[in-house]
This record gives C-alpha cells, sequence and structure tokens, in this order.
C-alpha cells in the first residue's frame, strides 16, 4: 500500500484483490488465503543528509540528534527521536504517539496524538487538536496553538523569554 492509494486497511485492499484464473480471465481472492507480511528492517543514513519521510502505519526510531533539515508526514505512525534541531524543520502527525528529548526549532502539526512526551522545546511552533501532551521544559520563543487538547508543562528554562499559548476548550 503506497501513500497515493486511496486503501484505508489491508482488510479493504484484500476485499478487492482478484488474480487470474487459469482461463485469462479474473477471479477474487478469499481472504483466507493470503498471508500477511510484517517487515522490520534498519536504515542508516548519513549525517549530513536531509530528512524527508512519508509514513502510514509505521513505527519509527531514530537513535541519534537530527540537525539537518527534518520533514516528516505520518499517519497512524509512532515517532521517537533523540534530539530534532533545525529552524526549518516541519512535522505532520495524525494519529500516534510521538516522543522526543528535544526539539528546536520548526513547526509542528499534531492532531489526534494520544501520547506526545518532550523533555525540552525553544525556538517553535506547535498546532496540535485533541492531542494530549507532556512537556517538561519551555524555553524560549514557544508558541503553542491547540484546539481541545490536553497539557502538562512541568518547567520554564532560565532562559525563557517569551511563550504563547492559545487554546480553545484545552
Amino acid at each position: 500500500l503506497n501513500d497515493g492509494s486511496k486503501i484505508k486497511s489491508l482488510k479493504e485492499y484484500l476485499k478487492n484483490l482478484k488474480g487470474l484464473d487459469g482461463k485469462g480471465g479474473t477471479k477474487k481472492i478469499e481472504k483466507k488465503n493470503v498471508k500477511t507480511l510484517k517487515t522490520n528492517f534498519i536504515i542508516k543514513l548519513p549525517s549530513d543528509i536531509d530528512l524527508r519521510v512519508v509514513a502510514v502505519n509505521s513505527h519509527l526510531t531514530f537513535k541519534f540528534d537530527l540537525t539537518t533539515q527534518v520533514n516528516i508526514n505520518s499517519r497512524n505512525t509512532n515517532l521517537m527521536v533523540m534530539g530534532i534541531t533545525n529552524p526549518l524543520n516541519n512535522f505532520d502527525i495524525v494519529n500516534g504517539k510521538f516522543k522526543s528529548n528535544e526539539l528546536d526549532g520548526g513547526a509542528y502539526k499534531f492532531n489526534h496524538l494520544s501520547d506526545v512526551q518532550i523533555a525540552e522545546v525553544q525556538n517553535l511552533t506547535i498546532d496540535s487538536e485533541f492531542s494530549t501532551m507532556k512537556i517538561g521544559e519551555v524555553g524560549e520563543h514557544v508558541r503553542i496553538v491547540d484546539f481541545n487538547g490536553k497539557f502538562w508543562i512541568h518547567n520554564f528554562s532560565e532562559n525563557f523569554k517569551n511563550f504563547q499559548m492559545d487554546t480553545e476548550y484545552s
């Protein structure tokens, strides 16, 4: 299932799957005769490469700090990163979970995330809807726009300067 497909789930895809019969025609394939395969793999990247990720129904873990430009568009994905530091970062995450030690710079859009845990934020904009967010420490120049979310903000850093939070029903 690639990103351009209109299929919502594997079950829907298998429902319309057809194969060839012995006469060159098509016949419906029974779902019970189809085996699914779950894959796990590791991709190694150079540390100085810009990253653009489109992920659906995935689990992504970055075990290092991302300092180059990162664009992530994900649906139904769990995303874990050590640290992200670049003012040009752009994240759009719908459904899933997000964990990070540090976010410095960029724009982050979280919709319907069940668990967002960030240890430290600064120089960024977060736009969220219907998400549960825990932030350990708020640094300088942080803007949060939210609709119907839950927030736990535990501390403000020593270099705290500007924090703007616009919320509705939160």
